[in-house]
């Protein structure tokens, strides 16, 4: 009725439909090079004319799910885990315990540490067992399988209701990389910034850096630092933990390996 009773509605549908096909055939330019750009571009003509480019919306969003497919297989190499036979992650992990018993237990077993079937809204920190020293420099690889899964170091523990973590979170197109800290029963976000990676590549092995300094915690991972004045920070305890959470919607099983001491 609103468009029997406006004057200017077919001039309106048929700038629309033009607008539509103009953006389809850029989309066509760059359809066979970057698949990803193309279908963005198809997604945006879908808004002049969404009934008729239902199907071509569907074949772009394929070509994009083709074209990660073939990424991973032709560079699987990229995905595979890190050269670490796990003797020290077993050394100081394998006999660790629960920051907090309530949580789900780890395992360490060969060259990785893992928690098996983390539920949605759940996490857990492994710590080393009792007795070693504190540490100032450590690495470690983590990998999160699913959106809204994270892993990475737990720092400054003082205890399971005073503590800091910095860790990947994985997204839908990216991975963040961000630190927190608990305490007196909540949480303050300290830092972060999100990087976007290929979705092929989000099922790969990113590694964390974490250094304890005089004037604080500098966080490295997948070229973005993350600098934490110790006056945001609780005491400097050089207790370390693995952290593992998700956020997600499903469960899932994460992972950290190749745990180092750097000098």
């Amino acid at each position: 009725m609103i468009a029997a009773a406006d004057p200017l509605a077919g001039r309106r549908k048929k700038v629309a439909t033009d607008c539509a096909a103009a953006l389809g055939g850029l989309a066509d330019r760059y359809a066979t090079a970057t698949p990803r750009l193309a279908q963005r571009i198809v997604a945006e003509a879908a808004r002049f004319d969404p009934d008729g480019l239902v199907a071509r919306l569907a074949a772009a969003q394929k070509a994009v799910d083709d074209w990660n497919v073939a990424q991973a297989v032709a560079r699987g190499a990229e995905l595979a885990p890190p050269a670490d036979d796990g003797a020290l992650l077993r050394e100081w992990f394998a006999e660790g315990r629960l920051l907090d018993s309530r949580r789900r237990p780890w395992t360490i077993e060969g060259a990785v540490a893992r928690v098996d079937d983390l539920q949605p809204d759940d996490g857990s920190t492994w710590l080393p067992k009792n007795g070693m020293p504190a540490l100032k420099k450590v690495s470690v690889h983590v990998r999160a399988p699913l959106a809204g899964t994270s892993a990475g170091w737990c720092f400054d523990v003082a205890g399971p209701h005073e503590y800091a973590v910095a860790m990947l979170v994985r997204q839908p197109a990216g991975i963040a990389f961000v630190a927190w800290r608990y305490t007196n029963g909540g949480w303050l976000k300290l830092a972060g910034k999100t990087v976007p990676f290929d979705p092929w590549r989000l099922d790969g092995w990113f590694q964390i850096d974490l250094e304890a300094t005089a004037t604080g915690i500098t966080a490295r991972s997948c070229g973005v630092e993350l600098v934490i004045d110790r006056k945001k920070l609780g005491a400097a305890t050089g207790r370390i933990g693995l952290w593992a959470d998700n956020q997600g919607k499903a469960p899932a099983t994460i992972e950290l390996r190749a745990f180092r001491i750097v000098p």
